[in-house]
């Protein structure tokens, strides 16, 4: 039982030093057409990367493009500010982080949502 357990918590471990790692953005969508379509975005990475490592930050979809990236002093964190064209379609974009010395790669899902109709007046009516 000993050994069993054993190798369990060795499986376990060894699959956490291997792993990739992974980052979230924060919003994790926007609407296309928007009045304000210059939008920071917050991206945060798990304990497996650091943004004070050298990488690169790019998005590759049409109407997208990233104006500043502000590095910040805590190295999970990174603020990128990006453009978003007002004939963009709706659609999934990815915003690609590649570090050149570790070699790590991961792509983070980021929404441009269609705008829906109306302007607020169809379906924001508020209280009467």
């Amino acid at each position: 039982m000993k050994v069993f357990f054993l190798l369990i918590c060795s499986v376990f471990f060894s699959f956490n030093i291997y792993s990739q790692s992974t980052a979230k953005c924060y919003p994790t969508n926007w609407w296309a057409g928007m009045k304000w379509n210059k939008v920071q975005l917050m991206l945060h990475a798990d304990s497996g990367f650091s943004f004070t490592d050298k990488f690169t930050l790019n998005i590759n979809y049409p109407g997208i493009k990233v104006e500043k990236i502000n590095i910040v002093e805590n190295k999970h964190y990174l603020f990128v500010d990006i453009l978003i064209a007002p004939n963009t379609k709706a659609g999934l974009a990815f915003i690609n982080v590649n570090t050149i010395i570790k070699n790590n790669t991961f792509k983070i899902p980021f929404e441009i949502k269609e705008r829906r109709k109306g302007k607020g007046i169809n379906f924001a009516q508020g209280v009467t």
